[in-house]
């Protein structure tokens, strides 16, 4: 596990050819966001990340469903993304973003 400080937690990027990388992450203490999800609600998913081109055009086809964005940055970390509430997704908060350009 890699240690992550700004949003204090381990985690550990998981990939094999041909499918999806998966990222297992766990708290380093009480103070990281990923513990009060923990303590809310428990082991399990925790978000799906969907890489798009364009991060804003995506905001406005997401309002326009009617979907509730509960987070949206130009730059967090050099990211660009938004987050879909887990109440519209049957539990998992989906997250949107462009990676920072390299």
């Amino acid at each position: 596990f890699e240690p992550d400080e700004t949003l204090d937690c381990h985690w550990a990027r998981l990939e094999m050819q041909g499918t999806p990388p998966v990222e297992l992450v766990a708290p380093r203490s009480d103070r990281s966001p990923y513990a009060e999800d923990l303590r809310r609600r428990g082991e399990g998913l925790h978000h799906v990340s969907f890489r798009v081109g364009d991060i804003v055009a995506e905001r406005e086809r997401i309002a326009a469903l009617g979907l509730d964005i509960r987070g949206f940055s130009l730059d967090h970390g050099g990211w660009q993304e938004l987050f879909v509430h887990p109440r519209q997704t049957h539990g998992a908060l989906l997250h949107f973003c462009v990676p920072p350009q390299t």
